[in-house]
């Protein structure tokens, strides 16, 4: 017998044994074999949408060990509050007091702390997966080694933030304030820094590959070893 014909029978074979117990059981209730194709399918996107909407639900949920108020926190006082490992999601912290409050190794995810007051906070090592932070006061915050991916940090006064070692792929930090922020080795890879001020911020072997630093102020910024590969400088002031 040929290859082709042994391929054909293998193929036979298999289709015989994914589905042969399907055919056999519609068979009694009266399906051919082209209405039990469909009933399979069926019952594949039945399987399929009930993942997806499991998935749905995990994501939506509000919280995970977060303080009570949960989702909803806006302008409430947490001055020093521990957070550190919590796991939190959809919390609305606008204009909440968080000054010197801890979230090192937290995972956030969507959280709003638009306008909120996260003066020396401790970040450390935390996941801020999508979060918003608008406008907030982050000066002197320590974002060692966190996850910024994709944030909004527009507006946001970061002046003598920590961002050392941060993964800020793909932020939007248009008109941030970085003066004097620590920024060695973080990650900017397609952010938006446009408007910045980063007037002696130290951007030592910090990756700014297509970073948009248009009009930003990088003038007495340390970059000794900054990747800028692609970077846009169009109206950056420099000295």
């Amino acid at each position: 017998m040929s290859a082709v014909g042994n391929t054909k029978n293998k193929a036979d074979k298999d289709w015989k044994r994914t589905f042969g117990s399907t055919i056999r059981s519609s068979s009694i209730i009266g399906l051919s074999s082209t209405e039990s194709m469909y009933f399979t399918l069926i019952k594949l996107l039945f399987v399929c949408g009930a993942v997806a909407l499991f998935y749905l639900m995990i994501m939506s949920s509000p919280t995970s060990f977060g303080p009570e108020c949960m989702p909803d926190c806006q302008r409430m006082n947490f001055d020093g509050q521990d957070f550190s490992e919590t796991s939190m999601r959809n919390a609305d912290f606008s204009y909440a007091n968080l000054y010197a409050a801890s979230f090192e190794g937290a995972e956030l995810y969507f959280i709003n702390f638009t306008q909120a007051t996260l003066r020396d906070t401790n970040m450390r090592r935390g996941g801020f997966f999508n979060a918003t932070m608008q406008s907030a006061d982050l000066r002197g915050a320590d974002f060692t080694d966190a996850n910024l991916r994709g944030a909004d940090l527009r507006e946001a006064d970061m002046r003598e933030a920590i961002l050392f070692g941060a993964d800020l792929r793909g932020a939007n930090l248009q008109g941030a304030k970085l003066n004097n922020a620590d920024m060695r080795e973080t990650i900017l890879t397609d952010a938006d820094l446009s408007g910045a001020n980063l007037r002696r911020a130290y951007l030592q072997n910090a990756a700014l590959v297509r970073t948009n630093l248009r009009g930003a102020d990088l003038r007495r910024a340390h970059i000794e070893g900054a990747d800028l590969t692609g970077a846009d400088l169009l109206g950056a002031l420099t000295e």
